[in-house]
């Protein structure tokens, strides 16, 4: 029938010099791959990061690869179509990581708690910032960080004054932090005995919601016989 006259099975076999060939080729890759990571490290370089993984995906792919053909060479056993398959989903893998790190990139990415404090403590050591508000950071990659930021300061400081502080902040972020920072102002009439018992009050009712986390940019304006101020509300509940 058919299928006892079909011609018998090709199979690929190798020599032993061929098989030193990968393995001398895959410790290139992988010392490659980790000088470009520790490179991409010293440098910030996204560049060098991507050539560093690439070369190191390689590297586990060409070992597969090495796997196969001894286990083939040396046990009859030919599992080169289970290494195809692995192989494929692993570029599969690697494909959709580095489209998510580059998406990431794009829309931004937050920066670290820890750092995210210190800018904090950092403002507020600023002579004249009584508080250091609604604070926003994103990164979009090395020399690429944006930021924003809302300072309490009295509202008797002159614009002259209230510009030296918005300078000093701006250049201990782009400095020390190597960040733009934009910086709004919130003036808060801390002399007035009128602001601070009506402060003081809401600040009592607002103790009753658990959810108010803070309450900042109070302001009173006696004049007008309104007061304005934000809430940062958890909606963890």
């Amino acid at each position: 029938d058919y299928w006892s006259s079909a011609a018998p099975r090709s199979v690929v076999t190798y020599e032993i010099y061929q098989l030193v060939i990968i393995a001398v080729a895959i410790l290139v890759k992988i010392g490659l791959g980790l000088f470009f990571r520790k490179r991409a490290n010293t440098v910030q370089s996204d560049a060098l990061k991507s050539s560093g993984n690439d070369a190191l995906f390689d590297s586990i792919l060409s070992l597969s690869t090495l796997i196969a053909a001894f286990i083939g060479t040396y046990t009859n056993i030919y599992v080169e179509g289970y290494v195809g398959i692995f192989i494929g989903l692993f570029i599969l893998k690697s494909g959709i990581e580095a489209m998510k790190d580059a998406i990431s990139l794009i829309i931004g990415e937050r920066f670290d708690a820890n750092l995210t404090n210190a800018i904090r403590t950092d403002i507020c050591s600023i002579d004249g910032v009584y508080g250091a508000y609604d604070l926003i950071l994103n990164s979009y990659g090395p020399s690429r960080n944006i930021g924003s930021v809302h300072i309490g300061v009295k509202d008797s400081l002159t614009a002259k004054e209230i510009q030296s502080i918005e300078r000093k902040i701006a250049n201990i972020m782009y400095v020390k932090y190597n960040t733009i920072m934009t910086v709004g102002v919130y003036a808060e009439n801390m002399d007035s005995e009128i602001a601070v018992e009506i402060k003081n009050k809401l600040q009592l009712i607002l103790n009753n919601y658990p959810s108010v986390m803070q309450m900042h940019g109070f302001y009173v304006d006696e004049d007008m016989k309104f007061c304005n101020f934000d809430l940062v509300i958890s909606f963890d509940d």
